[in-house]
């Protein structure tokens, strides 16, 4: 099973990397899709005593994406976060508008309180194959490209994927995705 996960990673991939790569474009209410995406998961917080919230901003508009690629960066990233993220703790999933450079941003943050990266791992966390020391250590299963497809899947959407972590106090992921 691990190893059928590992060559669907390889094969997704290499077809994000290439020109074959086929994004289907439609308008996407982030809200809503981000919403169904807790509710798929408050089961698994309650299950692993973690309290996931969920804070929406106002009035986003809609984006013109591939809604089954982003699900797919978002679940990764709640994946991660329920994978390194002490039982009995809060996971946050946050949107928000900004404008930069007369240029409209959606973002995307998720954040936990796990036991952040160390500053040697931080440059290398959307590096293929990639896995940090607590990884290696704590019976975390994984193929290490999780994060790198993610990266890939932000920049096929024009965006842009972010991480801050400090350790002892967690790890923040940030996706920004422009308004069109």
């Amino acid at each position: 099973e691990r190893l059928e996960h590992l060559v669907q990673d390889i094969l997704e991939l290499a077809s994000l990397e290439s020109s074959e790569s086929v994004l289907e474009w439609r308008s996407i209410d982030l809200i809503e899709m981000l919403r169904q995406i807790v509710a798929n998961n408050q089961r698994r917080a309650q299950l692993t005593q973690h309290t996931l919230n969920f804070t929406a901003a106002d009035n986003l508009p809609l984006f013109k994406g591939d809604r089954a690629r982003l699900r797919q960066v978002f679940s990764e990233l709640l994946d991660n976060a329920f994978a390194y993220t002490p039982t009995g703790t809060t996971i946050n999933l946050e949107t928000a508008r900004y404008e930069e450079e007369n240029r409209q941003w959606l973002m995307v943050q998720v954040q936990d309180n796990g036991p952040g990266i160390a500053p040697e791992d931080q440059a290398h966390v959307f590096d293929r194959f990639f896995r940090g020391r607590p990884a290696e250590q704590g019976n975390i299963v994984g193929t290490g490209l999780g994060l790198c497809i993610a990266q890939q899947i932000v920049q096929a959407h024009h965006g842009h994927i972010a991480m801050e972590s400090e350790p002892g106090r967690g790890t923040i992921f940030t996706v920004w995705l422009p308004v069109p």
